[in-house]
């Protein structure tokens, strides 16, 4: 019933307020229910494995292992952490995997600042939206 009434309020909304909810909606669900709750975790998911494909089919990064693949995925995704320093010296992409790479913090730090949302109530029926 309060997804209902979530989805409600975003039909009759006011187009800059409708883009808030639809973009509340498919990245965390309004906060309701633990199918919804995991999505946040299926983005990254998928973002992650994006990323070791990514790196994986780059010619320069050759010499590197699987495991630095997704690594260096890994690394882009968690932005403020830097989980190995040899991450930092791999730099030489060509335009579309470092526009990838570059996509990919950014959704990082997207993606923290659900996960913050979600901590503060922003999108629970009763919390701040």
């Amino acid at each position: 019933m309060l997804f209902a009434g979530k989805e409600r309020e975003r039909k009759n909304s006011i187009w800059y307020r409708w883009l808030w909810l639809w973009f509340f909606k498919w990245s965390v669900g309004y906060g309701l229910g633990i199918r919804f709750r995991i999505l946040p975790a299926f983005w990254a998911l998928c973002l992650l494995v994006a990323g070791y494909f990514v790196f994986w089919h780059i010619p320069e990064t050759s010499k590197y292992s699987g495991w630095w693949a997704w690594g260096y995925s890994l690394n882009r995704l968690l932005p403020i952490v830097n989980l190995h320093p040899g991450f930092a010296e791999i730099k030489h992409f060509g335009l579309w995997p470092g526009a990838w790479f570059v996509f990919q913090t950014l959704c990082g730090w997207v993606l923290a600042a659900l996960i913050a949302a979600g901590l503060a109530g922003v999108g629970k029926p009763g919390g701040r939206d």
